[in-house]
């Protein structure tokens, strides 16, 4: 039985969970590097609480930096996701703006013809 595709940002998240604290250093190496290749678009907060609990090493050569650098790559483009949503309600809203405008002079009878 095939099993259901999902998002990336879902599917992470349960990946990165399976990882242990056992997890060696080329495993976390490649789950970190594959993360910050890929574009995330949402689940950033669980996707980073999921790397701190499995991959945040400390004593192990390498990786608690290695985690830091995917933490603030997936930081970087949360907060980008954040600006396209605002810049998308922006626009939206001009556009509400602009069909009740266009709305309010067809019923007031100032139609331009």
């Amino acid at each position: 039985m095939p099993t259901e595709r999902r998002p990336f940002h879902e599917t992470i998240v349960n990946a990165t969970l399976r990882c242990s604290r056992g997890t060696s250093r080329s495993e976390a190496l490649g789950l970190c590097q594959l993360i910050r290749e890929t574009k995330i678009l949402e689940n950033h907060n669980a996707i980073i609480v999921a790397i701190r609990e499995s991959l945040d090493m400390p004593g192990s050569t390498g990786i608690p930096s290695l985690v830091n650098e995917t933490i603030a790559s997936i930081l970087e483009q949360k907060k980008e996701a954040e600006a396209r949503a605002t810049e998308k309600e922006r626009d939206e809203q001009v556009s509400a703006d602009i069909i009740e405008c266009v709305d309010s002079m067809f019923v007031a009878g100032q139609w331009p013809l």
